[in-house]
């Protein structure tokens, strides 16, 4: 029985997890109060997984800095718990927490605060980020899972950083943006396990860089007995045999030059029912443009790769009817109905509800 119980709102309910309602007002109720409140209930919130001891030993900022590295990462969480609220606030936030300290209380410019949050060391937050993820994985349920597998999701998105020369020259602005009229922009694939809730990490590159080409650079993130959920822009032959490589099935949406040559693959496909063929993919000639594999890693692919076709109309949004494809490694259709499948594709973009197109959470599916 799927979980409904609302939560993180607009996130699949795999999410959610199964606290119960009173819990999880409890944990709604100290986000709201970390807004207004020190630093110090910020820190208490993690304080089982992120304790004193372990943020000491890592930070190694000068003591008598005001702003340094572990007051200045919970002066920042507290804003993003708090709904992006603004520096002001934060500042405030350390403000109060140094008067109940007894330690001198900073200047209300957020000047100070804005240069730390900036200076905030890498190793630093992936050491955190380590320490959080660990934490959410042994906490890892078997109902976690989805028939016995870790559900993990990628995706690639960007994000528009500080116009200095070195942004410039690392990630350049859009072509279509006129120098010094626009800001440098960094695309990025991130992965997210969705059975534990857990960030994994990410790899960066320029905006211009497609999403299947950082993806290799992700890989390490999967292992034997997950499920990769992926858009389209993902569906490859490349990466559906890196993945199964490393034990790794996966479901995507039907890439887009592939879908032209759909009804030839689905007649020549074994059928399975009215909805679902095995299709044999033959690889490629050459690597796509775009891929990061030596000649030699492209030879050591194996010549055939045997997926499952899904093949169904769905509900938009706007309530209109369309026609989805999705291609999975999953190829029992014993063992896997593929209506389970279709409606896992379909929590995947949960998250995604306020995005636009067909891309979004899918419902009402029919076979055709």
């Amino acid at each position: 029985m799927r979980n409904k119980t609302p939560y993180l709102t607009g996130f699949s309910a795999r999410l959610r997890g199964s606290a119960k309602a009173s819990a999880q007002a409890r944990t709604r109720s100290e986000c709201r109060k970390i807004a207004t409140n020190s630093i110090a209930d910020t820190a208490r919130m993690f304080a089982p997984v992120l304790d004193a001891r372990f943020m000491h030993e890592l930070d190694t900022s000068p003591r008598r800095q005001a702003f340094d590295q572990t007051t200045t990462f919970w002066a920042w969480a507290g804003q993003i718990l708090g709904g992006n609220t603004s520096c002001s606030q934060a500042v405030g936030q350390v403000q109060a927490w140094c008067a109940e300290a007894g330690k001198p209380v900073p200047a209300s410019n957020t000047a100070a605060y804005c240069t730390a949050r900036g200076r905030l060391r890498g190793d630093f937050l992936a050491a955190v980020q380590r320490k959080l993820g660990n934490a959410m994985e042994v906490r890892q349920r078997d109902n976690d899972r989805w028939h016995g597998m870790t559900l993990k999701a990628m995706d690639g998105s960007s994000a528009r950083l500080m116009d200095t020369p070195a942004n410039q020259k690392a990630y350049p602005q859009p072509s279509g943006q006129k120098p010094g009229c626009g800001f440098p922009v960094m695309g990025f694939v991130g992965v997210v396990n969705l059975s534990s809730g857990a960030w994994l990490g990410a790899a960066d590159g320029k905006w211009s860089e497609h999403d299947s080409s950082l993806a290799g650079e992700v890989l390490h993130h999967f292992g034997k007995g997950d499920l990769a959920l992926a858009d389209r822009a993902f569906n490859s032959y490349e990466l559906g045999c890196l993945l199964l490589a490393r034990g790794t099935d996966s479901l995507m949406r039907l890439h887009q030059a592939r879908h032209r040559n759909l009804q030839a693959d689905w007649q020549r496909g074994e059928k399975l029912g009215p909805s679902e063929r095995l299709v044999i993919w033959k690889k490629p000639a050459q690597a796509p443009a775009g891929s990061r594999l030596s000649p030699e890693q492209w030879d050591a692919l194996p010549a055939t790769l045997k997926v499952r076709y899904l093949r169904f109309r769905y509900e938009t949004r706007e309530g209109k009817k369309s026609e989805m494809v999705l291609v999975t490694t999953l190829t029992d259709g014993a063992e896997i109905d593929w209506t389970e499948l279709a409606e896992l594709y379909a929590t995947r973009w949960e998250p995604e509800r306020s995005g636009d197109g067909p891309e979004d959470k899918s419902s009402s599916s029919c076979a055709i």
